[in-house]
């Protein structure tokens, strides 16, 4: 905030010159150097201590608790001349630290007794390592008394499976009398025997309530240098901010193993040249560079990546879960560079403002988005197969021409184009016209050494049984058809005195596809495949459960289930998988085999857009009071959903399961009254209040690849259509603002540093949402 010199929201904008989205333009104004010295500074303090208790857990019921996070948040800026009418400079910095502390709700998990048991008899394998590893003992915060009773959810509460004991409860063994399982022998559970070698009085689980602490430290350093000479100014501004945070895991059962340091680098650059052509006529040009760097692999050397992911199911309420947390970003590497050239120039001419730019945005995500899942997680089905290593359950990322883990590291680029043109006329002095046209051109995805591929659909009623993979180019046509005209006015009724203005306006905004909806297609084939492997069991289950599959450890004959360990502490050091590698058809370029998951992009992809509109009428009322009253509107074509094919097409192909397409076609509309007073009272009060009456409908609320964008029936759109999911119905808001006459008659540096004190509160209430 102390490089900020001023922050515009507009909502409805009809000027030309923004763009790229539909919704809201955020506009920000970096704070620069003057002829004059100036500063400021700040600190927030946020602790346990001061925090208030909530008296509402939430909606799901959860127990009212206290925040515990403790935050600092500090700063300052100064800026001035370094040589005066020429030359000035600015910076600022602002801090900030946090710990917090989260806690889990009563959850089962192993004791002592079965740690050690496991450490005893479990040495030098897969899960004896994940158990004896450095960092994984629980962090307890509280014990609590465990019931049977719980049990009876997953199948085995009555006496005869569990008993309460001594540090918990007594659930089965591994080894008891003359029985011994051993490692590698699964249990059959689906046969009713879940306490393997029998109950032997020994706590194998208890009942705790786990804690994950966490901590934050950031910085941003923000300068500035200006040049002014007569015609021309030149300005380079820059942003660093430096990010270490070390996160706790609770979905790990709050185990050191998994806490993971997470350190990015985000750097902004800005070279600015305005130019005065003459006294009407001038030229603004504009460099920016910004870049997202972090690499979770480097910053977290002593995580054991070279062990998997191992959960516990069958147990009461949340999974028992060992290693460092598996999925497409744990650990993350993340490089993201845009480049944006703008030269925008102005005319004054008469009655007429004229504006004309051109912008070229330039986007490179070159994250590495499926190195964490090239390290396997396995699941155990209870917890005897846990401690004998025989997974029912292993996900991982491989390699189809190789059985190897693979990450297949896209490099994406995304170019976006757009030029403007921009008239404001000044038809009467009471009367301002702004008429304007953009062009936007969004680029499709493209890979930079074309690993790409795309499901092309076949011809007919079941086109998926004939559906072809395409390699290389981009990943839809491009969409050239963006032509986005505006329109706005500004009216003063002369019969008002000048205290009444009539606004409104018509505009078309186009919204960019982004890579988050199409940069998943980095998981198709030939290049990847997300392999999940289930469901296996013992020989006596899978014999009175035959949609099951056989036991796969340690026996080879076609097994796919590998319990084994990274050969470094690397996610891609797992050994290859020889049972993997399939064959593919040369016509379709699919697997011959098994079953792939694909996402693809229809090729009638468009671009989304929106009609905007709006009018409004403000009026100044006696006593100082400014009343505006007005209508705003949308109407939305060509939103983004998520289409799974599989659910459309009556004739499915097995190979292709599931298949997923970001589809263009989800319309909505929003209208609302908008009614606001403001009052500016005397000695420094003032006052704005505002009332909104809306209603947002459409048949898709969201742009994402979420489980929220899976339409209840792709088929038809009817059975999503209905009110948006931030749909509002009223929408009040109150502000009120005192600014402090402390030391406002004071000129020197105590009347300087500390007057301009002020008060203000806030108060909202709305409606709801309609879920």
């Amino acid at each position: 905030q102390e490089s900020i010199q001023e922050l515009t929201v507009v909502a409805n904008s009809y000027t030309a010159e923004d763009g790229r989205n539909t919704g809201a333009q955020v506009k920000v104004v970096s704070k620069n150097g003057t002829n004059q010295y100036h500063g400021s500074g700040f600190f927030k303090d946020n602790s346990p201590g001061l925090n208030a208790f909530n008296k509402w857990g939430g909606p799901d019921g959860q127990s009212p608790e206290k925040v515990r996070q403790n935050l600092r948040q500090f700063g300052g800026s100064l800026g001035g001349p370094i040589k005066k009418e020429r030359l000035f400079f600015f910076f600022s910095y602002e801090g900030n630290r946090s710990t917090d502390l989260q806690f889990s709700g009563g959850q089962y998990v192993e004791t002592p007794a079965l740690q050690q048991w496991m450490a005893a008899n479990r040495s030098g394998t897969v899960v004896g390592d994940l158990v004896t590893a450095k960092g994984s003992q629980l962090r307890i915060a509280q014990v609590l008394t465990p019931s049977c009773n719980d049990f009876n959810a997953v199948g085995y509460g009555s006496a005869a499976r569990c008993q309460v004991v001594s540090a918990g409860v007594d659930v089965g063994s591994a080894a008891n009398g003359g029985c011994n399982m051993s490692y590698g022998q699964y249990a059959d559970f689906f046969n009713g025997n879940t306490t393997g070698c029998g109950l032997d009085g020994v706590a194998d689980l208890q009942k705790v309530i786990t804690e994950a602490p966490t901590r934050s430290r950031g910085n941003q350093y923000n300068a500035r240098v200006d040049y002014v000479r007569a015609k021309d100014l030149f300005a380079v501004s820059f942003y660093i901010t430096p990010l270490n945070s070390v996160g706790g895991d609770l979905g790990a059962n709050g185990r050191p193993l998994a806490d993971l340091t997470f350190d990015p680098r985000n750097k902004y650059v800005a070279l600015i040249w305005n130019h005065t052509l003459s006294s009407t006529m001038m030229n603004e040009a504009r460099l920016n560079w910004t870049r997202f760097f972090a690499n979770q692999l480097a910053s977290n050397p002593n995580v054991a990546w070279n062990l998997p992911r191992w959960e516990v199911e069958q147990v009461p309420g949340d999974r028992i879960k060992f290693g460092a947390n598996q999925g497409t970003n744990s650990p993350g590497i993340f490089a993201q560079n845009q480049y944006e050239f703008r030269d925008t120039f102005s005319k004054l001419r008469g009655r007429h403002g004229f504006k004309a730019g051109f912008i070229a945005t330039l986007n490179q995500d070159s994250n590495d988005y499926e190195f964490g899942a090239a390290r396997p997680v396995y699941v155990a089905h209870a917890l005897w197969n846990f401690v004998d290593g025989t997974p029912i359950y292993e996900g991982i990322n491989v390699n189809p021409l190789t059985g190897a883990p693979t990450d297949v590291h896209k490099y994406y680029r995304q170019h976006d184009y757009s030029g403007f043109g921009q008239d404001d006329i000044k038809l009467r002095p009471n009367f301002t016209l702004n008429v304007g046209l953009r062009y936007e051109y969004f680029a499709p995805l493209n890979e930079k050494f074309g690993r790409q591929s795309n499901l092309i659909l076949g011809s007919g009623p079941n086109p998926l049984r004939t559906a072809t993979l395409k390699v290389g180019g981009p990943l839809y046509p491009a969409d050239r058809n963006n032509f986005a005209p505006r329109l706005g006015f500004a009216w003063t009724p002369s019969r008002f005195m000048n205290k009444t203005v009539i606004r409104g306006g018509f505009g078309v905004a186009y919204n960019r596809i982004t890579d988050t909806m199409t940069g998943i297609s980095r998981v198709n084939p030939p290049y990847l495949f997300r392999e999940g492997f289930c469901c296996a069991m013992s020989a006596a289950d899978f014999a009175a459960n035959p949609w099951g599959q056989g036991p796969f450890y340690p026996t080879p004959n076609g097994n796919f289930i590998v319990v084994t360990e990274g050969q470094t502490n690397n996610p891609l050091s797992w050994p290859a998988n020889p049972a993997i590698p399939p064959t593919f058809d040369p016509t379709t370029g699919l697997p011959l085999g098994g079953t792939v998951e694909i996402w693809g992009a229809p090729q009638s992809t468009r671009t989304p857009y929106v009609y905007l509109y709006s009018t409004e009428v403000q009026h100044e009322l006696p006593a100082g009071w400014l009343l505006t009253v007005g209508y705003q509107g949308s109407q939305s074509r060509k939103m983004l959903r998520i289409v799974g094919l599989n659910r459309v097409y009556p004739q499915v192909n097995p190979i292709l399961s599931p298949v997923y397409f970001p589809t263009t076609d989800v319309n909505g509309h929003f209208n609302a009254l908008n009614i606001s007073g403001t009052k500016r009272f005397s000695h420094g009060f003032q006052f704005f209040g505002k009332y909104q009456l809306s209603r947002s409908m459409d048949s898709g609320s969201w742009e994402g690849s979420g489980g929220n964008r899976d339409p209840f029936y792709p088929i038809n759109q009817t059975y999503d259509y209905g009110p948006s999911d931030f749909d509002v119905t009223h929408n009040m808001l109150f502000t009120a603002l005192y600014d402090i006459p402390l030391l406002k008659i004071r000129h020197d540096f105590v009347g300087r540093a500390f007057c301009g004190w002020h008060g203000d509160g806030t108060f909202q209430f709305h409606s709801g949402f309609p879920w």
